[in-house]
């Protein structure tokens, strides 16, 4: 046996990293909705970590503020997958259409939650009376907090929009909201 084959094949071992399934999907989910802009937010309970997408004019979206970030992105996203099992995932994406009031850019908000099961990534789209409610509600005190202006909250089954005070529902049909 060659010197120190043995010590090499244990090291391979040491250093192999676990393929793991479904990542992929989750960051190409965000990719699809990132128009110019979007600020990814990911909450296991204990722990926030907050990241900006952007996509050039060519298309390519670019991960944090250096063309490096992915990876790193990547990795922390797995270990919080790993550490928690469960992760709590909130997107929004900037539109150029700006606020007539305030000034500030409509946004379209997207929530998921995200799990590790085994070596697999899965992930669900929030329903939007699910999203709606989690983000107006204080998680500390239970209280309702008021809606963002320039918020159109989406979901599976339709998205529901302050500025036009309408729920839209797959169905087709609209519900008007109360005030």
């Amino acid at each position: 046996m060659e010197k120190g084959k043995g010590r090499n094949r244990e090291r391979e071992q040491f250093f192999k990293l676990k393929q793991i399934y479904g990542l992929e999907n989750l960051l190409k989910e965000f990719e699809k909705h990132c128009y110019t802009t979007a600020i990814v937010t990911i909450n296991s309970g204990d722990e926030t970590f907050q990241f900006d997408l952007n996509r050039s004019r060519i298309g390519q979206i670019r991960y944090g503020y250096d063309p490096f970030h992915r990876p790193f992105i990547q990795a922390r996203v797995l270990r919080m997958l790993g550490d928690y099992g469960t992760i709590g995932i909130i997107v929004r994406s900037f539109l150029t259409e700006k606020h007539e009031e305030t000034g500030y850019p409509y946004k379209r908000i997207r929530g998921y939650v995200a799990r590790l099961e085994g070596n697999k990534v899965t992930f669900n789209m929030l329903p939007v009376n699910e999203l709606y409610w989690a983000c107006t509600t204080n998680a500390t005190t239970g209280g309702k907090i008021p809606p963002e202006r320039e918020a159109v909250y989406c979901g599976p089954d339709g998205i529901i929009s302050e500025r036009a005070r309408i729920t839209f529902l797959k169905s087709g049909r609209g519900e008007e909201k109360g005030e």
